[in-house]
């Protein structure tokens, strides 16, 4: 295996508390710790606030489709 899908889904309640960014930044941290796979992440095209949280923790767009961003961190 030389990588591995990331996401995030905050508790309904929980949204909108600037969490999101820490929460996957550590937890990448984490992983990292211990594996050495690229990661990838699949975003929906509407989902503007995911793309921005993945791309401040350097994640890439490296291809999209008709509904969706395709991401890749190394």
């Amino acid at each position: 295996m030389t990588s591995a899908e990331v996401s995030i889904n905050l508790n309904p309640a929980m949204r909108g508390k600037n969490l999101s960014y820490q929460l996957l930044s550590d937890s990448i941290e984490t992983f990292k710790k211990t594996h050495q796979f690229s990661l990838t992440a699949t975003i929906k095209k509407e989902n503007k606030a995911s793309l921005i949280i993945f791309q401040k923790c350097s994640f890439s767009i490296v291809n999209e489709d008709g509904s969706y961003y395709h991401l890749m961190k190394n």
